[in-house]
């Protein structure tokens, strides 16, 4: 069993407690050697609310090289990623404490939850260890983030955890790999 090749997919979710939206678009260019490209808005209400905008460009093995987000009326972000672990900001100052770093992981949308599940091709029970560049929303600020991803059935569904033990979430995805519902952050809506 395998995901589906993309051509063009859309998914949107709500926050688990009804107080944001969020909707992404994924597709893949023309040809073997185009990029994978999701782009998606999210808008979260409430005293400490905000709206963004953010693109995540991956090459055909789905390693990040390009994310841009934005969040309205405040702070912007753009990352480089040479895709094999070394990150530069937007002025191409380079990002060491990023290097190893594959993924990006936005804590506003589960659409980052693909990126390590597509890539690997896990088989059921195999479990594997990220260092993740992770953007926190809205300050836009950046770190590093381990987290472990497991097998329970391919294609279907995959255990989330938290390197530091802080939080884990049984993953079900659909056949593109997007993230069907994330219990305690997002239940996925009609698109």
């Amino acid at each position: 069993m395998s995901f589906r090749a993309i051509a063009r997919c859309e998914a949107a979710w709500r926050t688990w407690e009804g107080g944001g939206l969020q909707r992404v678009v994924l597709w893949q260019g023309p040809g073997a050697d185009q990029a994978i490209v999701a782009e998606g808005a999210a808008v979260v209400a409430g005293p400490d609310g905000y709206a963004a905008r953010f693109r995540v460009d991956c090459d055909t093995a789905w390693r990040v090289r390009f994310a841009r987000i934005r969040i309205a009326g405040g702070a912007a972000l753009e990352l480089h990623a040479d895709g094999d672990g070394r990150w530069r900001d937007g002025n191409g100052t380079e990002l060491a404490a990023f290097s190893g770093c594959i993924d990006i992981d936005l804590q506003a949308s589960p659409l980052t939850n693909v990126l390590p599940i597509r890539r690997t091709g896990f088989t059921a029970g195999q479990a594997r260890e990220f260092r993740m560049v992770y953007v926190a929303f809205p300050s836009l600020d950046i770190f590093v983030d381990e987290q472990r991803y497991t097998c329970i059935e391919p294609c279907r569904r995959y255990l989330y955890e938290a390197v530091d033990g802080s939080f884990s979430a049984e993953l079900p995805v659909d056949e593109d790999g997007l993230v069907l519902d994330y219990p305690g952050l997002f239940r996925r809506v009609a698109s």
